[in-house]
């Protein structure tokens, strides 16, 4: 046994551990809730966290901060990845290379750099204390422009460029309230808004220095660091401690200008680092906030509607007032991600169609927790290779069955006639004084409301199509033979599950899907013995098992809770479970109470998937949602109390055999306060895959959805 694992008790596993390199490319999987929303982040691996769950602390492209993640996909170094790297380097002020200081901050020198020295001092050896007067500055400086043009320098020692000369007076005293007439700094750290003499770090006056120092070194190494053909901003005479102040407050200043200002599209920005992404703004909101730019990102948007025909413009004066009347509207949200791409979403409200659609003429079969479940196990047990599918824009691949109109008004009416003039503008009428174009929609747009059951009858139409046979207990469970072996498939609306013992059948359905629904955009894909399904984590790598779980749900639940919640239990309710309060209750106030409710409610989702040993708890905690009192707020605390001690422990399924199901059911006498029992009870085969208790049935119809 190693010394770690006799003081920590975890051992190493290849297989977790030593999954990636130091500096692997990796694409690591997010939290996804089935929207538009970017599940996967570009980041560098290294190294891992230590942790029994092989989780690995990655470096972010999209922040530049230091993230932990337990699931990614490596793929191959592309050009862009070193290409963003480089810019991050320059952004931090990184040293060209690798180089090594003691105790106090000094450089040591490299030993193959002591036949050069000159009397007895190393030229790239300077010490980093910022009392260093800028004459020695300046002295060094000189030295380093010097030295033979056949060595590699270090570059914080180059001399640095000059500052343009500062505005006239005139221009300097006029405000610049015309953010499109604004300066954008590049993240170089280019000079022209920020006045030096305001920047930490740096005294005085620093216009007027003197000019760029001519030596060929010098110039190419700046040309090596230029971006976009600009030099970076360097001042003479100070430290580098100093002058990485300077490029702190130049990026911060950079950050915020590129954050109001418009991108141009003709120029490629570089990145910028930090979590640049915005909140989700209605139409003319986001118009307000992202100008010229949120008008592109709608334009795509509704290419989409136009190339993939799904909307046919109609003449107003064909339809009768009852059709205008109950057209749907069509909205539109702008947002910018993480990685900077500004994205429009656009949907129909359908709203209207609730008034003659019933819920059961619209309502789509969704895959059951327990028969997901119960495939995992055959997963494991018969050791088959699986893979996870996401069908881009599905809903758009089914073809309405039923007339539906829809209304595009104002600026969204002009902007969709910019795509095809001579197709749309023939078909605008003006209503209240404001353009409209009436379109009937041809395929299902999300936001109506029979779009996923519209899905679901051409996903299950084209399998049975392949072969497939559909599950009669459950219509998005689907099998077929092949080779002698059973190949399964299990979907939630537009994310499937694929499974079979032979890798290359595998690859052969996702083939055929992707001849059929990837012919807009590609599939996403994901193959491996981890994947991140339905807002949970099925991880098959033991062989025989699936571990299910939520760590990163839990995290975030975790972290939202109030501070009075904090602590740890070892068990999720007391003795007291049960007992309510009826003679004095002390009721929650209106904002604790919604605190309560939404907190039940994430417990819930939990308990039904990777965290069963919470549903005695939840199932009370269920029944007091309506006026929820202190003792229950503690109650729910408790609960939360052991979560935080127990996070991460997986729900970990196997069995050997599934021809024979067993039942295990108990049940309390009055111990609810009407004196009514509480009955639970679970199945599977060798192991628990189904568990419920009587008081959560209602509040768990749809089981796959997440709340």
């Amino acid at each position: 046994m190693s010394p770690r694992q006799i003081i920590t008790g975890l051992d190493i596993n290849y297989s977790r551990h030593c999954k990636a390199e130091f500096g692997d490319y990796i694409q690591t999987h997010e939290e996804h809730d089935n929207t538009m929303a970017t599940r996967t982040i570009g980041a560098l691996a290294l190294r891992p966290t230590g942790n029994a769950q092989g989780a690995y602390y990655c470096l972010s492209l999209t922040t530049g901060r230091v993230i932990r993640q337990a699931r990614w996909t490596a793929l191959p170094m592309p050009n862009e990845v070193i290409d963003r790297v480089h810019r991050m380097a320059q952004q931090d002020g990184a040293n060209d290379g690798l180089y090594f200081q003691d105790r106090d901050g000094n450089n040591i020198p490299d030993a193959r750099d002591n036949d050069n020295e000159q009397d007895g001092d190393d030229e790239s050896y300077h010490t980093n204390d910022d009392d260093n007067s800028s004459d020695d500055d300046d002295a060094d400086a000189d030295d380093d422009a010097a030295s033979n043009d056949g060595e590699e320098a270090n570059v914080d020692e180059f001399p640095v460029v000059e500052p343009p000369p500062p505005p006239a007076d005139n221009e300097a005293d006029a405000p610049n309230n015309n953010i499109e007439d604004a300066e954008v700094l590049d993240p170089a750290g280019t000079p022209g808004v920020i006045d030096p003499g305001e920047i930490p770090g740096v005294e005085g006056d620093v216009w007027g220095l003197e000019e760029v120092p001519s030596d060929p070194q010098v110039q190419r190494e700046l040309r090596r660091l230029a971006i976009n053909d600009e030099a970076p901003a360097m001042y003479v005479g100070r430290t580098r401690a100093q002058q990485r102040q300077i490029n702190q407050t130049l990026i911060g200043e950079s950050l915020e200008v590129v954050l109001t200002q418009a991108r141009d599209p003709n120029v490629i920005a570089p990145t910028p680092l930090g979590d640049i992404s915005t909140p989700q703004y209605p139409f003319k909101k986001g118009l307000e906030v992202f100008g010229e730019e949120g008008q592109q990102a709608v334009l795509e948007e509704l290419q989409q509607l136009h190339e993939r025909k799904v909307i046919l413009p109609k003449e107003a004066a064909d339809l009768t007032p009852e059709q205008k009347r109950t057209s749907l509207e069509y909205l539109m949200f702008i947002r910018r991600k993480r990685d900077g791409l500004l994205k429009g979403r656009g949907c129909a409200d359908g709203r209207k169609q609730r008034l003659y659609t019933a819920r059961e003429e619209a309502s789509s079969p969704k895959v059951s927790i327990e028969a997901l479940f119960l495939t995992c196990v055959i997963d494991a047990m018969e050791h088959r290779d699986v893979a996870t599918v996401d069908i881009p824009g599905a809903f758009m691949q089914a073809d309405m069955d039923e007339v539906v109109h829809m209304r595009l008004h104002g600026e969204m009416a002009e902007l969709i006639t910019k795509l095809e003039p001579k197709l749309y503008n023939k078909y605008v009428v003006y209503e209240r004084g404001e353009p409209v174009i009436y379109v009937v929609l041809l395929k299902a747009l999300y936001g109506t409301l029979r779009a996923a059951l519209l899905f679901w009858q051409r996903l299950s139409t084209q399998l049975t199509k392949w072969g497939f046979v559909i599950n009669p207990y459950n219509w998005c469970v689907a099998n077929k033979t092949v080779n002698g072996k059973q190949c399964t498939i299990v979907w939630h609306i537009d994310d499937l599950k694929i499974s079979h013992v032979d890798a290359s059948v595998v690859t052969e359905i996702i083939g055929m899907l992707e001849q059929e629904f990837g012919k807009e955009a590609p599939l996403t894909i994901r193959r491996g013995s981890v994947h991140d399904y339905l807002g949970m984590v099925l991880d098959y790598s033991d062989t025989g098992k699936v571990k299910i779980q939520m760590f990163d749900y839990i995290q975030s639940l975790l972290n939202n809770l109030p501070p009075d919640m904090d602590g740890t239990s070892n068990t999720p309710a007391g003795e007291h479970l049960f007992t309510v309060n009826e003679t004095n209750p002390e009721l929650l106030d209106e904002a604790t109470a919604e605190l309560f409710h939404h907190n039940v409610v994430k417990l819930l989702f939990l308990c039904k998937r990777a965290r069963p040993d919470l549903q005695t708890a939840v199932s009370f905690l269920c029944t007091r949602v309506h006026q929820p009192d202190r003792d229950d707020y503690k109650k729910l605390a408790k609960t939360m109390h052991y979560l935080r001690l127990t996070q991460l422990i997986p729900l970990t399924l196997e069995s050997d055999d599934v021809t024979v199901i067993k039942w295990w059911i108990d049940g309390a006498f009055a111990v609810h306060r009407d004196m009514q029992s509480h009955t639970g009870g679970g199945g599977g085969g060798a192991c628990h895959v189904f568990g419920e208790g009587h008081c959560v049935r209602h509040f768990t119809l749809s089981a796959a959805q997440h709340p």
